[in-house]
């Protein structure tokens, strides 16, 4: 079983059980199944929910993080390596609900909807170019951005649409990025980087992140599978 998928199944049956379990709870589980796992990590994964979810820059503490209740809306961010000298990072991002799938609110799914619409058409858009002309790293950020912007949510994605990755989570190279600077540097072979667009909402927030390569094959995306819809944990 992937630790994500872990570590979903942990909130879920803490909530059958009726035992408490806080955001930080499940980033402390996380850790422990990297260690276990015998793979590494840099700074603390995030599991936020609701408001706190609206917040990317949200980082649960053990004082003070929300108790994971039914009906939450459930962000986890993760990211880690094999332990070895020549390890490169995964870095995802899921959501699910404390409930059933018939619970999740419709609000939820058409947001989640474009988020993901966003993050297949930067992916598409990458396909389609990579191999016949250079492409830049503010090309695919404003592809994956013009997704919500249309969709009417353009305020609400604050941050890039990826960064580098390699040994490190955040890597030397190009980003996805024509909202922090304008990245004209060309993505090639080799690279590996993250696609995470996301929208933050003062009650809610929602990102789906995934992992894509730039192969002797074309494009990759190394951290399948894709997540579609919420989750549903009960």
């Amino acid at each position: 079983m992937d630790i994500k998928t872990a570590a979903f199944e942990h909130i879920a049956h803490a909530l059958k059980d009726g035992r408490p379990l806080t955001e930080y709870d499940v980033c402390r589980f996380i850790l422990d199944a990297f260690e276990k796992s015998a793979m590494v990590t840099e700074h603390f994964p995030n599991c936020s929910v609701n408001a706190h979810a609206g917040d990317p820059h949200y980082e649960p503490q053990p004082e003070g993080s929300s108790a994971i209740k039914k009906g939450d809306l459930i962000l986890i961010d993760l990211w880690a390596k094999i332990d070895t000298p020549y390890g490169l990072f995964a870095d995802i991002t899921w959501m699910a609900y404390a409930g059933t799938a018939g619970d999740i609110p419709a609000r939820y799914h058409e947001i989640f909807a474009l988020v993901t619409a966003a993050r297949d058409k930067a992916v598409d858009f990458l396909r389609q170019h990579i191999d016949s002309r250079p492409v830049s790293g503010y090309e695919v950020d404003d592809v994956c951005r013009e997704v919500i912007v249309k969709g009417g949510y353009g305020e609400f994605f604050t941050h890039r649409t990826g960064h580098s990755i390699g040994s490190s989570v955040h890597f030397v190279g190009p980003n996805i990025d024509n909202l922090e600077t304008e990245d004209h540097r060309k993505l090639k072979k080799g690279h590996l980087f993250s696609i995470e667009p996301g929208i933050y909402l003062d009650d809610c927030g929602f990102r789906s992140e995934i992992d894509v390569l730039i192969g002797h094959d074309g494009i990759e995306v190394t951290t399948l599978p894709l997540q579609q819809t919420i989750q549903p944990l009960l």
